[in-house]
């Protein structure tokens, strides 16, 4: 059945590899971005020979997981300073989710670019690059929600308080309306509210609300998933939490 129709074959290799990239996520939150870098890498290449040959019906698909790979790596490289490299996936992320108009992945890069100029404090440019994040109505809600709270911490730390008042404020309300766990994208899996009250935390720093960051994080830190408490970016709360 395979060799009359090949491209199933490619659909069980996507598939695979699609498999291996969410246990490497999971793997991520319980060691660091250093740890599982050169995984992502191989699975790089893997997705990169995937695409250039499989046949045209699964094409698409490989595609946008290759773009997810590249987002991936560009979001490890942001912990580990190596902002050239961030960049240069992210960059790539971006053009192979245009290719194939897969608005999640394209929204993604984006906002996972934004998150790295903010970072360097390139405010400007992470409030373009955020923006540009929000275009796309299609975007499942907890990657919209976490974009609103992003740019609203980007306004915050430019003296744009009314602004991100008001996108803090939607990003509240847009929390209540996420899925159950199961609902969310695999690439997503951590769109829940204990992850979002850290990212609450980090917006009233920016606007200079000290106690009400801390009360954020310290909340977090107790309602997120025990897997994730060593996690990078938990670490980044807990510092928050201590401040």
């Amino acid at each position: 059945m395979a060799a009359g129709q090949p491209w199933r074959t490619d659909d069980a290799a996507i598939e695979a590899l699609t498999a291996v990239l969410v246990g490497i996520r999971h793997l991520e939150d319980e060691t660091s971005a250093a740890a599982v870098f050169p995984s992502v890498q191989q699975q790089q290449n893997l997705a990169d020979q995937l695409a250039a040959g499989v046949r045209a019906q699964a094409r698409p698909a490989a595609i946008g997981l290759s773009s997810e790979i590249n987002q991936y790596l560009g979001w490890l490289s942001i912990p580990l300073g190596r902002w050239d490299d961030a960049d240069r996936y992210l960059d790539r992320a971006a053009v192979l989710a245009v290719e194939v108009d897969d608005p999640l992945r394209l929204s993604t890069a984006l906002s996972f670019q934004a998150y790295a100029r903010l970072r360097r404090g390139d405010l400007r440019k992470a409030d373009s690059l955020s923006e540009a994040a929000q275009r796309d109505t299609r975007v499942h809600i907890g990657l919209r929600t976490y974009i609103t709270y992003q740019r609203a911490e980007v306004l915050a730390r430019d003296n744009d308080r009314a602004s991100a008042v008001r996108l803090l404020t939607e990003a509240d309300r847009m929390v209540g309306q996420l899925p159950p766990p199961e609902g969310l994208p695999p690439s997503g899996y951590w769109y829940v509210p204990a992850f979002f009250i850290g990212q609450r935390g980090f917006v009233l720093r920016a606007l200079g609300d000290i106690q009400g960051a801390r009360k954020a994080a310290l909340e977090c830190l107790a309602t997120m998933p025990t897997a994730w408490r060593d996690s990078e970016w938990a670490v980044r709360r807990r510092k928050l939490a201590e401040e």
